[in-house]
């Protein structure tokens, strides 16, 4: 019964969160196998539940941030799932914990004591199920306790842990892509059109950080010939960066580099962006590509752009940038 829990529940989050509207979809929807598994039930065939006189599930959720944009999604499937369980006398109890620092040291440092509280502590016969962290080196500080504790994973990030590490950790299950998979996809963009002069500009979290690792060590293990012609400059980009620094960056980049990858959050590939349109480095000779991998409006979502003015030259140039995309591959 855990696993049909796991399965369902997240099956439910998904589908709230990656598919909105079932016009979107362009085909079947999705909707109506899961209408089909759960349909609406009377109200009045539901039994009343409570924790004496059920089996209670311990979800806990444990987020890197208390306004992640799936909990509603994980509110909405146990609103829907609830009243089927209860005809098999199961009710649910949530547990949240919300950990301040995003993907950063303090996250890393904050996330076991809290998995040990709920628990050990707030969960009376511990967690059932754990839905999320998200961040790469959140989970991995974590990966350990949650083999030995044997407690189910399910989360939509992750996606700096290799494939290789992930095998070791059973209980895991990640619905999101990887930042490996996503390496490679680049790495053949850059060997179809031969683009050997790259520059890898990324933020200083840990999500950047690890990518652009992850994409260095694919590189390096690629069989693909470009490999051995490849000139790729690494770039961290500062917390503080103003547009002087970045124009700086770019001409320096530029030197060597024509291609340019950009790791980062919304604001900042704008602002670079601005600053190559200002050193007039926006034109054919130039390659940029940034990637759309949390679609998540705290995050690195790209339709920021959207807010532009329309007059925002910057904003138009956007629409010729070459974006990877991520939606729960």
């Amino acid at each position: 019964m855990r696993s049909v829990v796991v399965c369902l529940s997240f099956i439910c989050l998904l589908l709230k969160k990656c598919y909105p509207a079932e016009s979107t979809m362009g085909s079947p929807s999705v909707y109506t196998s899961y209408g089909n598994v759960f349909p609406p039930l009377d109200p009045s065939s539901v039994p009343k539940l409570s924790a004496e006189n059920s089996t209670v599930v311990t979800l806990c959720e444990l987020w890197e941030d208390d306004g992640i944009p799936v909990t509603p999604g994980i509110d909405l499937a146990l609103q829907r799932i609830g009243p089927h369980f209860a005809l098999k006398n199961m009710t649910f109890r949530l547990l949240r914990h919300g950990i301040a620092g995003g993907c950063g040291d303090e996250s890393v440092l904050a996330v076991g004591p809290a998995l040990v509280d709920m628990h050990l502590h707030q969960a009376p016969n511990g967690c059932q199920l754990l839905i999320g962290p998200s961040c790469s080196e959140t989970m991995s500080n974590i990966r350990g306790l949650i083999e030995h504790w044997n407690i189910p994973v399910v989360t939509s990030g992750a996606s700096g842990i290799k494939f290789a590490d992930k095998q070791k950790t059973e209980v895991l299950t990640r619905f999101g892509y990887t930042q490996e998979d996503v390496s490679l996809f680049l790495i053949r963009i850059l060997d179809h059109f031969n683009w050997t002069n790259v520059a890898f500009l990324y933020d200083v979290d840990t999500y950047a950080t690890d990518f652009q690792s992850s994409f260095q060590q694919v590189l390096q293990s690629s069989r693909l010939d470009i490999f051995k012609r490849i000139e790729f400059t690494k770039v961290m980009l500062g917390q503080n960066s103003d547009k002087q620094w970045l124009k700086d960056t770019l001409v320096r980049s530029s030197e060597r580099s024509r291609v340019f990858i950009l790791a980062a959050l919304a604001r900042n590939v704008y602002q670079i962006m601005v600053a190559a349109s200002e050193l007039g480095k926006l034109n054919s000779e130039y390659v940029y590509i940034t990637t759309n991998l949390i679609e998540a409006h705290r995050f690195s979502d790209l339709f920021f752009f959207n807010n532009m003015a329309k007059s925002d030259p910057v904003r138009a140039v956007h629409r010729l940038t070459f974006s990877v995309l991520a939606f729960c591959l």
